[in-house]
């Protein structure tokens, strides 16, 4: 199990730091930066195909910069931030570059979650087979640097629950979001804990790490997982919903 979680790490690492490699996003701004972005926010109509939405763990941001953000708390552990999605950057909306336009921020996310479900909905995944004709599945953030916020989509992975028993899905860090169909309620436990130890590698040896926990979607409703580990013990226990199991 450990050199299977060891294996499917190496890899997911691998393709990441290629994309970085070849990543045609720079963070930085210019001047020419600047005057798109000064055109985008002038109305919500100019800036309304570029808006879109990432999500960080919520401890990334101090006050201080939380102050000048436009977020919400969406997901437990998560911060969900207004973004802007351009050719040379992806960039967080401050909120002094927006006040003139007298907006709620739910009207903000509603016209962000517009914008970002089209940019995630014909994402692909890449199947890796673990053991026991288990799979998961990987998306990256190269070519789609949205695929963490496939999190607010989950109707779009229904796809993968072929066994009609759920799917967990997974994004230890900023540039994957992983899948893992569920296949039959009385390995739940097991398989459970292995995909939560490759969560783990993920997670403790990313620049960028996102969450360890886990969410399940099943039956159109979105629940959350938290894992509590024994390290005297060795041993991982769970709270999920009782849906998980039936």
């Amino acid at each position: 199990m450990i050199k299977t979680v060891l294996i499917l790490y190496f890899f997911s690492i691998g393709l990441y730091l290629k994309s970085q490699v070849n990543s045609p996003k720079n963070p930085n701004k210019t001047p020419v930066l600047e005057e798109q972005l000064a055109r985008i926010f002038k109305t919500p109509e100019s800036a309304a195909q570029y808006l879109s939405i990432r999500l960080f763990p919520d401890d990334l941001f101090d006050d201080s910069t939380k102050k000048d953000l436009i977020y919400q708390n969406d997901f437990d552990g998560l911060i969900s931030v207004l973004t802007v999605n351009l050719d040379e950057a992806v960039k967080s909306v401050n909120r002094n570059e927006i006040e003139h336009w007298n907006l709620p921020d739910e009207k903000l996310f509603s016209l962000a979650k517009e914008q970002t479900k089209k940019l995630v909905k014909d994402v692909s995944f890449e199947a890796v087979d673990v053991d026991k004709g288990m799979k998961y599945y990987f998306a990256y953030d190269e070519p789609n640097y949205f695929v963490n916020s496939l999190l607010f989509f989950p109707d779009l992975l229904k796809k993968f629950d072929r066994n009609k028993k759920g799917i967990i899905i997974g994004i230890p860090a900023r540039h994957m979001c992983t899948i893992m169909p569920l296949n039959s309620t009385k390995t739940i436990y097991e398989d459970l804990t292995q995909y939560y130890n490759f969560l783990i590698q993920v997670y403790t040896n990313e620049p960028n790490p996102t969450t360890l926990k886990m969410f399940l979607y099943k039956e159109g409703n979105l629940y959350t997982i938290s894992a509590l580990y024994d390290n005297e013990d060795n041993f991982v226990r769970f709270l999920a919903p009782d849906v998980l199991t039936k």
